[in-house]
């Protein structure tokens, strides 16, 4: 068979080659053994654009993840974004913030590195974002001393040809004498058939990664078949785990295969199908904002309830006033209990600062007070919210701070607005498996703020983290909406602060 004939098939066999996504089991990988005193990773699209650069991890001998900051003694761009005017690019290398470009044909970020420094390899992961087919042009090259000992395109067409002659010998699927559309189509139906057999039988052997190169991740529109929905479901259950969570946004490299509500059911819905028949145990993984999971909250209700039980003493014995928010207090408001598709509890806090320095500094006290009393506290300067678990489960802490008679709330993560004092403070009550619990002192109106005026009727896929066909725009309003309160609200709210 021709080369170029046999490299057509493969191509069109592995439509996703070249995917990489923010989940530890699609970050593109480099073998890198020695010594190393320069990087490169660059864009080869050959037409001018702006590119985000992908997260660089650096792993040393022993499979050690090596810290940035030591390691790194400089960091430049071959075209600086506007939004970069006055930043360190090296300072937002090695704390692993975005980095852009300009718009160029062959945008470059170098990467010097301290002398001595001896790798094994190099990661590229995508920060959340979905580079998509972009994303195959990523190029690294690495030198030490000013030799070139690595040089590798994300997307390198005799990779696809050697990946799909393997993948042919592991399915058995014999490859024709002779090429033509239909000897080529009969291949390729093959080695899905086959493919999609050992999926069936959980016999299946293929890692994530490739089973999404054999999907067309990065086209439109594309018809949802056994065999895409059966390698969707796999991949989603490899990426899950044993714990069988996965984090949404490491699903966004399926978010073309998972393009609206009824595509993203039907994928779960056979994941479903499959984990079930494994597991000989009824499965019904949910598909979240910020997870797909199990509805633990559900599943664990005495644990969670325990939980809050635990944190709102506790919180208040750290001198801050607690209250349950977002989509814990949804749940409370609608009926009385947690969401199906929510996956975590939410509590807002108050610690009496007047300004967001003055939050800042104190989430420092709150969270060494809060470890003091056995609890692990995850707080970290990348973002403003914060986990802390004991034995019962884990809860997001927000802060806010009062600011010109206002409270300022995160009501678009991670953006903070004012909210008019009177709707959250002094505190009420709501019911939550017939238990009460703190709450805004006007919580219907702090949802309507949050959620705007449609925020009883149950939306799964609220500010869901890709774009869902035939879905209007769910996101907040800019500005918070500053619904009037009116006079039926502050004696809803009297009522829920002193009767129970």
């Amino acid at each position: 068979m021709l080369d170029r004939h046999l490299l057509n098939i493969a191509i069109n066999a592995l439509p996703g080659y070249g995917i990489f996504g923010s989940h530890p089991s699609l970050h593109q990988v480099y073998e890198l053994p020695g010594p190393v005193t320069r990087i490169i990773i660059y864009f080869d699209s050959g037409s001018a654009r702006e590119a985000q650069f992908p997260e660089v991890q650096i792993i040393g001998p022993g499979g050690k993840e090596l810290a940035l900051d030591g390691i790194v003694a400089d960091v430049s761009l071959t075209s600086m974004h506007q939004k970069h005017k006055d930043q360190s690019i090296r300072e937002l290398f090695v704390t692993a913030k975005p980095i852009f470009s300009g718009i160029e044909a062959r945008p470059a970020l170098t990467i010097l590195l301290k002398p001595g420094v001896i790798l094994s390899k190099v990661r590229l992961a995508s920060r959340g974002k979905h580079f998509g087919r972009p994303g195959r042009d990523v190029c690294i090259s690495a030198y030490h001393q000013g030799k070139l000992i690595l040089s590798r395109r994300n997307y390198d067409p005799q990779n696809v040809r050697e990946t799909f002659i393997d993948l042919c010998r592991r399915f058995d699927v014999k490859l024709p004498d002779e090429v033509t559309p239909s000897s080529q189509a009969t291949v390729i139906e093959q080695l899905q058939d086959k493919v999609l057999a050992t999926i069936e039988a959980d016999t299946c052997d293929l890692e994530a990664r490739m089973l999404l190169s054999l999907l067309p991740v990065f086209q439109n529109d594309v018809h949802q078949s056994d065999f895409i929905l059966a390698c969707s479901a796999q991949a989603l259950l490899l990426l899950a785990g044993k714990r069988m969570v996965v984090k949404t946004g490491d699903l966004k490299p399926l978010s073309l295969i998972m393009s609206s509500p009824e595509r993203l059911e039907a994928v779960v819905a056979k994941a479903n199908e499959l984990a079930t028949r494994r597991m000989s145990r009824p499965v019904a993984i949910t598909a979240c904002k910020h997870t797909f999971q199990e509805p633990r909250l559900i599943r664990e209700r005495e644990r969670f309830i325990k939980a809050l039980d635990d944190i709102f003493p506790a919180l208040q014995r750290s001198g801050v006033t607690p209250m349950l928010c977002y989509g814990s207090l949804l749940g409370a408001v609608r009926n009385g209990e947690f969401m199906p598709h929510d996956d975590d509890i939410d509590i807002l806090y108050f610690d009496g600062s007047h300004s967001r320095e003055a939050m800042i500094g104190n989430r420092k006290k709150l969270s060494d007070a809060l470890q003091a009393m056995g609890y692990v506290s995850d707080l970290s300067d990348k973002i403003i919210n914060f986990h802390v678990r004991n034995e019962n489960g884990p809860l997001d802490l927000f802060p806010c701070w009062q600011e010109n008679g206002k409270l300022h709330v995160m009501l678009r993560y991670p953006q903070y607005h004012p909210v008019p004092r009177e709707v959250i403070l002094s505190p009420g009550y709501v019911s939550l498996y017939g238990r009460s619990y703190p709450a805004p002192a006007l919580p219907e109106k702090f949802l309507q703020i949050r959620y705007g005026d449609g925020w009883r009727v149950s939306d799964p896929y609220y500010e869901w983290p890709w774009p869902l066909e035939g879905r209007s725009a769910s996101q907040p309003a800019e500005r918070p909406l500053q619904a009037e309160i009116t006079n039926t609200d502050k004696i809803l709210g009297i009522v829920r602060r002193y009767f129970r």
